[in-house]
């Protein structure tokens, strides 16, 4: 079982309607428990594994408006790290990915969540128009989506692959996660509001 699905939106925590929250977490978390439920008994008999992609952000501290797509994320994390360890016992291997940036439609989703974010807004309208600029620039770095492919057809003919694999992981997300909260509010408050006095 491959899951690559999932919804992506950029929202405030403070904003978004609570059927738009319920519906992310139905499809990026329950959804990929669903399937793996329906078809355990046929993964086990015919010897399959299971690889789910979490998301580089799942690993990382959450950035602002990207924190709902974040959590939802992060929660498959939680689930995809409790699953190996339960399905490794019965001989059943669960591969977790965490890709960074490749040029698919996730990314060109993120742009368009971020244009209609921008419509809707009433507390962040000038924040987030900063927001989505700086997220272009993370956006350059984006690889060919034949990369990720190559690297998840790899994997899948690994006889025992390792259970997390990490992709085209930005180094300024990882730099900027390992910094204290304090600072990273600070730097955020910096980079999208200007300088206060």
């Amino acid at each position: 079982i491959l899951h690559m699905a999932g919804l992506y939106t950029m929202d405030a925590f403070a904003e978004i309607a609570e059927e738009d929250l319920s519906r992310m977490l139905d499809v990026n978390l329950m959804g990929v428990y669903r399937v793996n439920k329906a078809f355990l008994p046929l993964v086990r008999k015919r010897g399959g594994r299971i690889i789910i992609t979490a998301s580089e952000l799942a690993a990382l501290d959450p950035l602002p408006f990207n924190g709902i797509y974040s959590m939802t994320k992060r929660a498959l994390d939680a689930y995809a790290r409790a699953l190996s360890l339960e399905l490794d016992l019965v001989g059943v291997r669960v591969v977790t990915l965490y890709p960074g940036a490749y040029g698919d439609g996730m990314t060109k989703g993120s742009l368009e969540a971020m244009e209609r974010m921008l419509e809707k807004t009433k507390l962040y309208s000038d924040i987030a128009g900063r927001f989505r600029d700086v997220m272009l620039g993370e956006l350059d770095t984006a690889k060919p989506p034949e990369e990720l492919a190559a690297r998840i057809f790899g994997i899948c003919e690994k006889h025992r692959p390792r259970m997390r694999y990490f992709m085209n992981n930005s180094l300024k997300l990882r730099l900027f996660s390992a910094l204290p909260i304090g600072v990273q509010a600070w730097a955020l408050r910096l980079l999208l509001k200007g300088k206060t006095k």
